[in-house]
């Protein structure tokens, strides 16, 4: 048996290596918004879907998205907060290569982590993983304009 395995050609097989990946994302708020209270608390639920997202740089393409948002409102207004859950879906181009992109965005809070994570793609992007940060763009005046950066890589 052992020389049998022996005479069986082996190969390795490895992912890409990480590229940096950085650019922008503007959302525009462009679909339906339904909003709900939370129970009998003082947070509330806005469910959000639009069909208008670009993303610019190494990530490039036009997305639609679902969002759902938990504002938590308390007595003291130092403390709000909200917390989003965003799945994008991304007729994209990346490296050259073109499909669609499902990223999952995540902000906690005003300060809090924002992250991203690629959770699936189609096309030459279906073997496309990856993740990062955003952050709000401070240098342009429109609420919904973001800045990502991260690390991307193909599987074989």
């Amino acid at each position: 048996m052992a020389v049998a395995m022996l005479a069986v050609p082996m190969s390795a097989v490895y992912a890409t290596k990480p590229m940096p990946v950085s650019g922008t994302f503007m959302v525009f708020p462009d679909g339906d918004l339904i909003i709900r209270q939370a129970g009998n608390s003082h947070n509330t639920i806005w469910i959000l879907s639009g069909t208008t997202v670009m993303w610019t740089g190494d990530i490039e393409g036009i997305a639609s998205y679902e969002s759902r948002w938990v504002a938590h409102s308390h007595d003291d207004p130092e403390k709000f907060g909200i917390n989003t859950r965003t799945l994008y879906t991304i007729e994209a181009t990346v490296d050259e290569k073109c499909g669609t992109l499902y990223i999952e965005a995540i902000a906690l809070g005003p300060s809090g982590p924002h992250k991203w994570v690629i959770i699936g793609g189609t096309g030459e992007l279906a073997n496309l993983h990856g993740q990062g940060t955003f952050r709000d763009d401070t240098t342009t005046p429109y609420p919904f304009d973001y800045l990502y950066s991260g690390q991307v890589h193909f599987d074989p």
